[in-house]
């Protein structure tokens, strides 16, 4: 589905309503859903919010009904309506498609192998046993190094599957060992590497 295609299907419904009696109420409320998921399905070729995905979805559960009530009148052929309504449940599914794809490209910090941290490490002080220092400390070593300080709560978004308590847990093993220190206090501590000379 794309923006023309979109378009084609808009142009169709005001094809349709130009049909009605000429102060139908339905008439103008069709076109404005219709512009309605227009919009939000450009939108979504773009980047979509999940307000704007409930809106569109609303507008097209409006359509469907007003489509139904149309069938009833006999003011156009009920095929129109049939057939307008199985292109906007393909809007829907690719609204639901697109939103759901953007859910999953979402990039989640991934814990890399130990050897690819080490070697991207730069720390100048020789005596650090970085084979000892488990994946999570090394991550913490990298994050640090390339941010140069963090926060706590910072330092917890790239590690969605641990608690803070155990990265508080990681950073005070690293404190001890000297390899890293931290400044400021309570809400406002944050952590760096320990500068060697």
């Amino acid at each position: 589905m794309n923006a023309e295609e979109i378009i084609k299907l808009t142009n169709a419904v005001y094809k349709v309503t130009d049909l009605f009696p000429p102060k139908e109420p339905l008439k103008m409320a069709i076109r404005k859903e219709a512009l309605n998921v227009l919009f939000f399905s450009i939108l979504c070729l773009k980047d979509l919010n999940p307000k704007k995905k409930e809106d569109s979805l609303n507008s097209l559960k409006v359509l469907e009904v007003c489509f139904d009530v149309c069938k009833k009148q006999n003011w156009v052929n009920e095929k129109n309506f049939d057939i307008l309504k199985r292109e906007y449940n393909k809007v829907g599914e690719f609204i639901n498609q697109k939103t759901t794809n953007k859910k999953e490209q979402v990039k989640k910090p991934v814990l890399e192998k130990k050897e690819e941290v080490l070697d991207k490490i730069e720390i100048s002080n020789k005596n650090i046993e970085y084979e000892k220092l488990s994946d999570i400390q090394l991550r913490l070593l990298e994050l640090l190094q390339n941010k140069g300080q963090l926060r706590p709560i910072e330092i917890n978004t790239y590690f969605p599957k641990l608690s803070s308590r155990s990265v508080r847990r990681e950073l005070m093993k690293l404190r001890e060992k000297n390899i890293i220190n931290s400044g400021g206090g309570g809400k406002s501590i944050y952590y760096r590497i320990n500068e060697y000379n």
